[in-house]
């Protein structure tokens, strides 16, 4: 079984677990918001905490695919409401960002207490505490990616470098339990390599982005992995369809509907017939993301390959190019060879293999001249009343954020 397989299948069924788990006692009722910490065994309890942080976490990203998709050109919005269509054209403001923030804050916030929970108990260097590390730090790279600085638990504000480092560390915390644990560890350890190679590129470290890249085993693919339980859609479910299918806020834009490239596929709207909220949007829809039950790729030895080929630069680039052109199918590239043509055709290869997957809000940190299929600043919006495109680069802190938290 290949390890896209086993990660899927045994998520799949942890998740199963915890539903029949929760069926048990049925006539007994409790506030579900509510744990009372006489009743929480660290060691016990530790593997429900830590998959419970990492559902946080699929949650959370699913909303940063789909809206950063819209802030990065992959999706359009078909939004009535100022958080669509501000976003389409990169002018998100502090008032619309709370939601975002805090969902990936909470992943990060569970993640830890699980960390302090097993600290100086028999599971500190357990499986449960690797996946809570590598939660906690993939979700520092996501709130490093996509908001323009950051705070954690009340503190100051951080720069995104800061945002980055803290990603790192605790990526790498989890790379060191996860490998102590022999075969057991082996797939949070290459999701956390994966991770902390992505941190490593973006902060400019390349030959560490190069090191953690090239040790990511051969074929890995780790999902969030998701359900469909009508009871709680929003949490269990994969969003990005929940997007399309039943909210009808979002749709694949232009460049990317009706290709002939195998990475992008998508169903027209004469045959989908899903209807846009705002009434006017054709309504594309991902054919990768069809219902809710649909994983996301979270970390690959493919995304391995692409932050190792741009860390070393034109000729790595080239070569990636040609790789990926010919296992898709696509004739080989023909265009200018010049390093900024050679860096928009790899950013482009990447863009097709990682569609909708998270993966293009960094790019555009650090390419915002060259990454493609984005519209230009200034080009008026394809709706009335919303303003032109800008050349916004990131999320701002949400004004709760600063309202609340004294240290701001």
């Amino acid at each position: 079984m290949s390890a896209s397989r086993v990660v899927r299948t045994v998520g799949a069924a942890v998740v199963g677990l915890m539903f029949l788990a929760g069926c048990q006692n049925f006539l007994e009722v409790e506030n579900p918001n509510v744990v009372n910490a006489a009743d929480v065994n660290p060691q016990a309890d530790a593997g429900t905490l830590s998959l419970s942080a990492l559902q946080d976490f699929a949650t959370a990203y699913g909303t940063y695919a789909v809206f950063g998709g819209i802030f990065t050109g992959e999706l359009f919005s078909a939004d009535v409401n100022s958080p669509g269509n501000l976003t389409s054209v990169r002018q998100v403001d502090e008032t619309l960002t709370n939601g975002w923030f805090a969902s990936m804050s909470r992943a990060r916030v569970l993640a830890t207490k699980v960390v302090a929970a097993v600290k100086g108990t028999t599971a500190e260097n357990s499986l449960n505490a690797a996946r809570a590390w590598a939660v906690s730090g993939y979700a520092f790279l996501a709130l490093a990616e996509y908001f323009c600085t950051g705070t954690v638990d009340g503190g100051p504000e951080l720069t995104t470098a800061a945002m980055l480092d803290s990603a790192a560390l605790h990526l790498g915390r989890a790379i060191d339990i996860a490998t102590g644990l022999g075969t057991s560890g082996n797939a949070i350890r290459d999701m956390a390599r994966v991770g902390r190679a992505r941190v490593h590129l973006a902060a400019g470290r390349r030959t560490d982005a190069i090191t953690d890249a090239q040790a990511v085993t051969a074929g890995f693919r780790f999902d969030l992995v998701y359900v469909n339980d009508l009871t709680n859609i929003t949490r269990l479910g994969n969003i990005i369809w929940h997007r399309f299918f039943n909210i009808g806020d979002a749709a694949v834009a232009p460049p990317f509907q009706n290709l002939t490239d195998p990475r992008v596929q998508t169903t027209a709207p004469a045959v989908n017939r899903l209807r846009p909220m705002d009434g006017v949007t054709d309504m594309w829809p991902i054919n990768k993301y069809n219902n809710y039950a649909a994983p996301i790729r979270l970390a690959s030895k493919l995304e391995a390959d692409y932050v190792a080929a741009e860390a070393g630069g034109t000729s790595t680039m080239a070569a990636l190019i040609a790789a990926r052109r010919a296992a898709n199918g696509l004739p080989a590239y023909a265009g200018a060879t010049d390093a900024r043509a050679i860096l928009v055709e790899f950013l482009t290869q990447k863009t097709l293999d990682f569609y909708v997957e998270g993966k293009r809000m960094g790019d555009y940190r650090r390419y915002p001249a060259e990454l493609p299929f984005l519209v230009p600043a200034g080009t008026p919006y394809r709706k009335a009343n919303v303003p032109a495109y800008s050349n916004g680069r990131c999320w701002p802190l949400p004004i709760q954020e600063r309202t609340n938290n004294r240290n701001l």
